[in-house]
């Protein structure tokens, strides 16, 4: 009894060291693995707390700037855009920023955005397609009259034009003004006519260089002579210098469509008038259509509910001289255009006029001294967008002569354009004067109420169309749902 008393205390501190040794244990393995140094593990450690707090070096401006254009995805919306404030066109793009994201038809030239820094990439403020230089895409374009008569085809330069519009001009006769970027190098352009005021009054967002051979003094002098507009009249007077910048062929005819001119002309009239050949960003914001990124596919418009197709327009029912009509070629994404039932071309080239876009806008048209037209562009309306064998409806609004058209859906989301040449076609829409109407894929469009009505009714029949199509549908898996019900309450 006493030895097992004695041996009781020495029990007791075996069982207390025991226990003291047991709350010492190992810390985990991972514990382990994050001390380790990183040639025992082979992968770098993570900073502490305490060094996330202060870290001991900045990140570097590509990284900075490559974490801001690289927001979470689960931030941005996929239908609706937070569109950028509008940038000049002068500076130039990275080509990471010609893809998917650059959508926004605007040219940002922030090339520390990418984290790679890469050869800029530059695109015609025009047509959206890309050139060689900064230099090339801040050239300045000229503005040329072309006259629409049978007599005056073929005509010169067609194949450099950039942006072509036609408007009616008095009586049953229409007219075209081509602007174009790349001249320097052309022998002969035109032949060249007169102009109208409203055709200075919408090339003026494009700071172009007008050059027209006269027109009605009493509307045309009135812009020709503000201190912004920079012509050439080949008539000279009060509607501007000539600048000696036109031939006529024959030499000393002076019947129409004989005046020409060329690029080392126009080039030597800038000259003359001190006039600037890089367009002047206070005149041009460089955006006048929001288009598709370079490498951001096609918009083939498939994504509108409604939408027509339109492989074939013909604008006999509102230029009723030169009847235009243009078809849709497939395998190139292009309309050809005819004039006269022949191909309109080039008179050197030989190419026949395409463009990627065509635009209709119905524009209200007043006629003025029982003869000429005016036409009030600064305003808001209506019109059609084609391109890729589709149509769909669109607005506009402009609201003074520097400011570029905006073309809006039936959302109101700004459409964009594909890359390519745009043709503009400006009709009259006032219904108790005028009834112009066109005619796609064998629908005829008209002037203001017809032209509604007529698409809204179409519109209305294809949604109704597509709810008795669902609804279909729907009654179809409700019956296969209760067939399916029914044969397992009988055991099959």
């Amino acid at each position: 009894m006493r030895k097992r008393l004695t041996l009781l205390p020495v029990l007791c501190l075996a069982v207390v060291c025991i226990f003291a040794c047991g709350r010492q244990a190992k810390p985990p393995l991972t514990e382990e693995i994050v001390q380790a140094s990183p040639e025992e593990t082979g992968q770098e450690t993570e900073p502490s707390k305490e060094e996330e707090a202060a870290p001991e070096t900045e990140p570097s401006k590509e990284e900075e700037a490559a974490s801001e254009t690289e927001p979470a995805k689960e931030e941005t919306e996929p239908e609706k855009e937070t569109e950028p404030e509008e940038e000049p066109a002068e500076e130039s793009l990275t080509e990471e920023e010609t893809g998917e994201d650059e959508t926004d038809g605007e040219f940002l030239a922030d090339q520390t955005r990418s984290k790679k820094k890469k050869d800029p990439v530059y695109r015609s403020v025009l047509t959206g397609l890309k050139v060689d230089s900064e230099e090339e895409m801040n050239k300045r374009p000229i503005a040329v009259m072309y006259p629409i008569d049978r007599q005056a085809q073929p005509q010169y330069g067609l194949d450099r034009v950039d942006v072509m519009y036609e408007f009616m001009e008095e009586g049953d006769m229409s007219r075209q003004m081509g602007l174009i970027t790349d001249w320097e190098d052309l022998d002969r352009i035109g032949n060249i006519r007169s102009t109208r005021d409203y055709y200075i009054k919408v090339s003026l967002e494009f700071d172009p260089v007008y050059v027209h051979y006269g027109g009605p003094i009493y509307t045309v002098s009135d812009w020709t002579t503000r201190e912004e507009v920079d012509n050439i009249n080949g008539v000279d007077g009060i509607m501007g210098p000539s600048f000696g910048a036109f031939f006529r062929i024959p030499e000393g005819s002076l019947s129409e469509h004989t005046a020409y001119t060329s690029g080392s002309r126009i080039k030597s009239a800038f000259e003359q008038g001190g006039y600037s050949f890089t367009r002047r960003p206070e005149y041009d914001s460089g955006r006048h259509f929001k288009f598709m990124g370079l490498n951001a596919g096609v918009n083939t418009l498939e994504q509108y509910k409604r939408v027509c197709k339109a492989t074939e327009i013909d604008f006999s029912g509102s230029f009723p001289v030169d009847r235009p009509y243009l078809w849709y070629n497939e395998e190139d994404g292009l309309y050809y255009r005819e004039i006269y039932g022949a191909p309109q071309k080039d008179a050197v080239t030989g190419e026949q006029l395409t463009f990627t876009n065509i635009l209709v806008l119905k524009v209200w048209a007043d006629p003025r001294d029982g003869l000429r037209l005016m036409f009030n562009t600064f305003e808001a309306g209506g019109g059609y967008y084609i391109t890729q064998g589709r149509m769909i409806r669109i607005y506009w609004d402009k609201k003074d002569e520097h400011t570029p058209y905006k073309y809006t859906d039936d959302y109101g989301n700004e459409v964009r354009f594909n890359n390519g040449r745009t043709l503009i076609c400006i009709i009259r829409r006032n219904p108790d004067e005028y009834h112009d109407t066109f005619t796609v894929n064998g629908d005829t469009y008209g002037d203001g109420y017809l032209m509604d009505n007529y698409l809204q009714d179409k519109y209305a029949a294809d949604e109704k169309a597509e709810e008795e199509r669902k609804a279909q549908e729907e009654a179809e898996k409700k019956a296969a749902e209760w067939y399916r019900v029914w044969r397992r309450s009988q055991g099959r």
